[in-house]
């Protein structure tokens, strides 16, 4: 019986755990073979984002369900749905507040032009 020893050489993605084996030898490729990912960062794992925060709210049970539901839609996990409804909320809050101060600036300067005029 004749036995020969194989080696193959294959690409492994660390973004969407794909392998694969090369169209040409000594090149490396500059993406992932895989289509559903194409990633040029194929050999860099992604990087966990620490959430080391713990955030404790109250609600009620017909409102949690109703969060639960908004998650299921968005395709989503409860956590990640409350955590971008605040942030947007947030964002909001902020932008509105902005404004606020821009439209007192603007009339505060208004009123001393008008009193260094007469």
């Amino acid at each position: 019986m004749y036995k020969q020893q194989v080696t193959s050489t294959f690409f492994h993605c660390l973004r969407c755990s794909y392998e694969w084996h090369p169209k040409s030898l000594g090149k490396e490729p500059k993406v992932c073979a895989n289509p559903k990912c194409h990633s040029p960062y194929w050999k860099e794992p992604r990087r966990e984002v620490a959430l080391d925060e713990h955030l404790e709210i109250r609600v009620g049970a017909r409102e949690k369900q109703v969060f639960v539901n908004a998650a299921e839609l968005a395709g989503i996990s409860l956590s990640s749905w409350v955590r971008e409804r605040l942030r947007q909320v947030a964002i909001k809050e902020r932008e509105d507040a902005e404004q606020l101060l821009r439209d007192r600036f603007k009339v505060s300067e208004e009123d001393e032009e008008a009193g260094d005029g007469g």
